[in-house]
């Protein structure tokens, strides 16, 4: 448990923040007998109950298998984030979202000793009831998705541990890692020595279109198609290039391309647009945002061949 991704930890962000926002308007709805939005900035999701949840796991993880210290440090943790939450919100917005000042022992108004038992409470409830199902349907997204699926950067990292997810899935993945993203998913050593076949065994094993990244991108399917890209330079090296690529591959997938064909395509068309690219702004100053000015070009270089 808690063994995940970045982008799973926004996942969860995001869904205990939206959770917060139909709670709490709904609440104050019944209260005050009039439609009310509590969203932050009238937007449908209340950061401080995300923040609060994710503070909860956090908290908790050394401590999972014991109940009276995951209490205390929900105690503590919690009433931390309410102070500064409390605090930082008065400072820039100049009103209180919540005050304890009528309440025994309290601090400023900001926080009481009801209010931290309380979240001692809430976070046994959290991690070791609410948090269970909520980790369950983000975990399987992925599986159930029946849809095909481009991942890239974190969405790779996700599997690191999980590749049984990737084993599980039933529609087609592709996946675009660099050698780093490829090492940490497999565990192989770098650098990779033998590129296209590191990429055929693991299309194999697992199922999915590999697009292993890298001068000379290797790229292969579970039926054992595999191929070496000549496209491409090092001005490509740079944050942000494998998104395009992987936004490319998205592409040509919706309109209608094998996924061995689109990532076999988008690699090359990546590449040439690159070549492309850098007769104009160099290999030094060119940025990945340029690539799309020429892909045109590069797809009637494509249609013409």
């Amino acid at each position: 448990m808690y063994s995940y991704s970045m982008v799973q930890w926004l996942f969860f962000f995001y869904l205990y923040c939206f959770a917060g926002w139909c709670i709490e308007s709904a609440y104050v709805s019944i209260r005050t007998r009039k439609l009310t939005n509590r969203g932050f900035m009238r937007g449908p999701f209340l950061p401080i109950y995300g923040s609060g949840a994710i503070m909860m796991l956090v908290v908790s993880m050394p401590f999972q298998d014991n109940i009276v210290m995951t209490y205390v440090a929900g105690c503590i943790g919690a009433t931390v984030l309410e102070y500064v939450t409390g605090v930082t919100m008065e400072l820039l917005f100049k009103m209180r979202y919540w005050d304890y000042s009528d309440k025994p022992l309290n601090f400023q108004g900001h926080i009481c000793l009801g209010s931290t038992l309380s979240w001692g409470f809430l976070t046994i409830l959290m991690t070791e009831i609410v948090h269970v199902p909520v980790e369950r349907l983000v975990l399987s997204l992925l599986t159930d998705l029946d849809v095909p699926v481009v991942l890239d950067a974190d969405g790779i990292n996700a599997l690191a541990g999980h590749i049984d997810v990737l084993d599980r899935r039933q529609a087609p993945t592709v996946l675009t890692p660099h050698e780093g993203e490829f090492s940490r998913l497999t565990g192989c050593a770098l650098p990779v020595k033998d590129r296209l076949s590191a990429a055929r065994d693991f299309s194999g094993d697992h199922g999915c279109v590999l697009v292993l990244k890298g001068q000379g991108t290797a790229t292969a399917a579970s039926d054992g198609s595999a191929c070496i890209n000549t496209s491409g330079n090092p001005g490509m090296a740079k944050g942000g290039s494998g998104d395009v690529l992987t936004g490319l591959i998205g592409g040509l997938l919706a309109q209608g391309a094998s996924p061995f064909g689109a990532a076999v395509a988008g690699a090359w068309l990546h590449g040439r647009a690159a070549q492309l690219c850098a007769r104009d702004h160099t290999r030094r100053a060119m940025v990945p945002s340029q690539l799309m000015e020429y892909f045109g070009r590069a797809f009637l270089e494509a249609e013409q061949e």
